[in-house]
């Protein structure tokens, strides 16, 4: 069985074809990307278009999950992953990462400017 970081390193396929790629830093820190099902990054409107590439990501032990910053470190938004071993909302219970986003509160970017990123 993996553990820690190890269960999210890799490709990660969403049903539209948006892919995570996420690659090992060390045993709390990653890199993330996220591409376009014709391998382009997906560009940051919210940053000057800036490619949604080699994004930091965090690996908390305690609660198990990888944050990854989607734009300055304590700025914005942050992509929080949830790894499910046989995900029982997939009707193949294939593993699979559960996402949810994060805003830092001292932050005062407008929700729909941040939120399109996608």
């Amino acid at each position: 069985m993996i553990f820690g970081i190890d269960k999210y390193v890799g490709s990660w396929v969403s049903k539209d074809g948006l892919c995570l790629k996420i690659e090992k830093i060390d045993e709390c820190r990653g890199s993330v990307s996220v591409l376009l099902e014709s391998g382009e990054p997906v560009r940051r409107r919210y940053w000057d278009d800036k490619p949604a590439t080699n994004m930091p990501a965090r690996y908390d032990d305690h609660e198990g999950d990888l944050e990854v910053h989607l734009w300055q470190k304590g700025k914005g938004f942050s992509l929080i992953l949830n790894y499910e071993y046989g995900y029982e909302l997939d009707q193949f219970k294939r593993d699979a990462l559960v996402p949810a986003l994060s805003r830092y509160e001292d932050d005062h970017c407008r929700m729909s400017q941040c939120f399109d990123m996608f």
